[in-house]
């Protein structure tokens, strides 16, 4: 029987536990699962619907109960975030038609005391939120994002005893695999009323990105949506106050830094800074001279002959100074399985200020790389945030909570 040297052996494990350490982390899946609150009412819609209703015109909850009724789906605890609590044919009806309850009135004839059996009304129309649940899966080293749509729940309004609202609670929750056929007919109804933004799938389509900018309008039946989007993050260390330069030989140095140095070194493709498209490929000399710093004159005394001539000198950089980012992502989102996909497409350094002047400019890409390229980079620049003690500060680190704070939803990108 053959056998491996010893020293052989043990070289071949620690290489193997090394691939395995890496293809680890390459393959590192961050994950969360978070609600969002969707508004569906429609301004000034006068359609009057009833929960008895046997016209296709209805309202989603209305939809939703019958199908309850009809057995086509599961109902589950609004607090049970697990949805492992179903609710019983007896909880749906005391919810729909309300707890019989009894009262005494008097006769207006024979001035006796009789009893009389109520039931609370439920109006549909006081529906006009539903709280989605989500599932979030993000691989930083590659930038790829999958948002699954897990469950949707109709929400009703908690009032305090002085009348002011106190909360929006969940009747219950539905899984979204059990209802997507209902909420596709809901779809319908909106598009046949010629109110196709008001789908639920366009209203969830359309919270995903900033309010200002509206993404695109695809076709009322359409399955998939896509849209190309950016946001702006920002990558600066709170009271960091290492100095970095181009040529430090240490590896704790700026994020700039550490992209022109893989550039210089033809290892990255770099696209003009106003091309979005990423086809206008920088070439190598003009690489070389954006590293070096941009030319410009200034005016000097000549110490030999005291005359005033004009210098060219290059200005330095300041690496310090580039502390936010533009990302361009691609959105899809599959509207029939609930399903979104959000590929990071490219990265770029944003110029803050003139470097000669200090006066404060609009933010400007200085040029765009593919965010395919950049894995090296990037885990580079998160070993040295590990190093100072900022794993926080890591690149996918910030993207993945910049996804999760409402002010910074990413932008609508115009690419014409």
């Amino acid at each position: 029987m053959n056998r491996l040297p010893l020293c052989k052996l043990s070289v071949t494990l620690v290489l193997l536990l090394l691939c395995s350490s890496v293809y680890a982390q390459s393959n590192t899946i961050w994950t969360k699962r978070v609600t969002r609150t969707i508004n569906i009412q429609i301004p000034r819609d006068t359609l009057k619907r009833h929960i008895k209703d046997k016209s296709t015109d209805t309202t989603l909850i209305e939809l939703i109960i019958k199908g309850l009724y009809a057995g086509q789906m599961k109902a589950y605890q609004g607090s049970d975030y697990t949805l492992s609590s179903v609710h019983s044919l007896q909880d749906l009806t005391d919810m729909f038609e309300g707890k019989s309850d009894t009262i005494f009135i008097i006769d207006p004839k024979t001035g006796k005391e009789l009893k009389k059996v109520t039931r609370r009304d439920f109006n549909p129309e006081a529906i006009t939120q539903f709280r989605i649940m989500e599932d979030w899966e993000f691989n930083p080293m590659i930038g790829w994002t999958v948002v699954q749509m897990v469950a949707i729940a109709p929400l009703v309004d908690v009032y305090n005893q002085d009348g002011s609202l106190r909360a929006h609670k969940a009747l219950f929750w539905l899984k979204y695999a059990d209802v997507a056929s209902i909420i596709s007919r809901y779809n319908t109804i909106r598009i046949r009323q010629n109110l196709p933004q008001y789908a639920l799938q366009r209203l969830i389509w359309n919270d995903y990105f900033l309010h200002e900018g509206k993404p695109n309008n695809p076709p009322p039946d359409a399955k998939v949506y896509t849209q190309r989007a950016t946001r702006l993050l920002n990558i600066q260390l709170p009271e960091d106050t290492v100095t970095h330069h181009l040529q430090d030989a240490s590896t704790d140095t700026t994020l700039l830094e550490m992209l022109m140095r893989s550039m210089l070194k033809g290892g990255i493709s770099t696209y003009t800074g106003n091309d979005v498209t990423l086809t206008s490929k920088l070439t190598d000399q003009a690489v070389q001279a954006m590293v070096q710093g941009p030319l410009d004159t200034i005016e000097v005394e000549d110490p030999v002959t005291a005359q005033r001539i004009m210098k060219t000198y290059r200005r330095n950089i300041n690496y310090e100074s580039v502390e936010r980012y533009r990302l361009i992502e691609d959105w899809a989102m599959n509207s029939s399985i609930g399903r979104t996909e959000i590929q990071i497409a490219a990265m770029a350094p944003m110029l803050e200020n003139d470097a000669q002047t200090g006066r404060q400019q609009a933010f400007s890409p200085m040029f765009w790389l593919k965010f395919q390229d950049l894995q090296g980079v990037l885990n580079e620049y998160q070993q040295s945030r590990n190093k100072m003690g900022r794993p926080e500060n890591t690149i996918g680190r910030l993207i993945w909570d910049d996804y999760f704070i409402n002010e910074t939803k990413p932008k609508v990108m115009q690419t014409k």
